[in-house]
């Protein structure tokens, strides 16, 4: 860090200016989040690439029922799309049932155009009940065509307490990786 406690790192670039303002919510909706939004500069974050997609698996609660209206992320910059995709999961340690996202667990897939720093919401729209999901985030699919050395979600947010962290998906491989840093992956809900 410089002594002004900017990074003078590969994520300088990304760092310039003040942060970003948290999320504007249209009314009737609220967050359901991996992290509370906290975010200042000199963070960094998860790549998403051709060979590297980001999800967070979360529950929604015994009895309730929530209308989700879109997915999104804290984005670091780049251009292009990238998809969000909503899954069906059977429990807190499950994954997508095949990692190019084809498998019938994927409810919904949508676009979200990127422009460089700020948030990405895919407009994935779906009636959710009581279990496991997961929300995955990638390019190089679904007509998906993000690039730039700085897509994917900034980091230095605060966890949630009790919220799954967010993971990793090694495309050509099927490995995963629980990740911990506070990216701040979300769902947009209906009130």
């Amino acid at each position: 860090m410089d002594a002004g406690g900017a990074d003078s790192g590969v994520d300088a670039a990304i760092d310039a200016g003040p942060p970003e303002p948290p999320l504007v919510m249209p009314d009737g909706f609220h967050v359901v989040a991996s992290a509370d939004y906290a975010l200042t500069t000199g963070h960094s974050g998860f790549a998403i690439s051709e060979r590297f997609w980001v999800g967070w698996r979360f529950s929604v609660p015994e009895g309730e029922t929530w209308e989700v209206d879109g997915v999104g992320f804290h984005n670091r910059g780049g251009s292009g799309d990238v998809f969000g995709a909503l899954v069906d999961l059977d429990g807190p340690d499950d994954l997508p049932d095949s990692v190019d996202l084809t498998s019938a667990d994927v409810r919904d897939v949508e676009l979200a155009p990127l422009a460089g720093r700020g948030h990405v919401v895919a407009p994935v729209t779906a009636t959710l009940t009581s279990g496991w999901y997961a929300v995955v985030f990638g390019t190089s699919a679904f007509g998906a065509s993000a690039t730039g050395e700085y897509v994917g979600p900034s980091t230095g947010h605060v966890p949630v307490v009790g919220q799954q962290p967010p993971f990793t998906i090694l495309r050509d491989t099927g490995a995963t990786f629980d990740q911990r840093p506070g990216p701040r992956l979300f769902l947009l809900v209906r009130d």
